[in-house]
């Protein structure tokens, strides 16, 4: 598999690439980031407490102290399924299901 779809782990992780002060959907939307970029997200956020957390740019503070393990466990998927990239999508799951049956693509 070379792509993910997920929600909010993923969008907190594109606010934080690009450093938002407030949410922007359109910026965030289809964005695509590597399994490298949350590796390094996750190294950094892992080195501040959480009030340090709290105090960044795109991320939600009331995240601050559930974001590390979010994305660890999303790190995991990602090297379970082989992924090397993602796109993030507030759509989520059955927007994909739903575009990838449109487009006589094999769902299930």
């Amino acid at each position: 598999a070379d792509e993910l779809r997920q929600v909010r782990k993923l969008q907190a992780v594109a606010a934080l690439e690009l450093a938002l002060s407030r949410w922007d959907e359109s910026r965030v939307e289809g964005m695509e980031l590597g399994s490298a970029t949350l590796a390094a997200w996750i190294e950094r956020l892992a080195r501040l407490g959480v009030a340090e957390r709290t105090r960044l740019a795109g991320l939600d503070p009331g995240r601050a102290d559930v974001i590390v393990a979010g994305l660890v466990v999303l790190a995991g998927v990602l090297e379970r399924l082989d992924a090397r990239r993602f796109s993030v999508s507030g759509r989520g799951v059955r927007h994909g299901v739903a575009l990838r049956a449109l487009a006589g693509e094999r769902v299930i």
